[in-house]
């Protein structure tokens, strides 16, 4: 198996343990432009896969995603990534 295969692999596995996280069912997403582990797309939103991985991999809570998220979007001049975020950086 190519470490490219490898990658999509888990990749797709963290995407499986987002979407039950988060609750989302039967979702309209992808990955842009088809490339695994990159940007996802789901119903509406862009989640960069660093972001997603780090909100596995620390457990954050639930709310604290979105949280950052629509934050970011009222924040037009300038966007906080989702770590600093959770470190208080807001």
């Amino acid at each position: 198996m190519s470490l490219k295969s490898k990658f999509d692999k888990i990749a797709n596995k963290y995407l499986k343990k987002f979407m039950e996280k988060h609750g989302f069912e039967n979702p309209d997403m992808w990955w842009v432009a088809g490339m695994v582990g990159t940007t996802l797309f789901v119903n509406d939103y862009f989640l960069n896969f660093e972001d997603i991985r780090y909100d596995l991999d620390n457990e954050i809570e639930k709310e604290m995603l979105f949280e950052w998220y629509y934050y970011n979007l009222e924040k037009q001049e300038y966007n906080i990534n989702y770590k600093s975020y959770l470190s208080g950086g807001r």
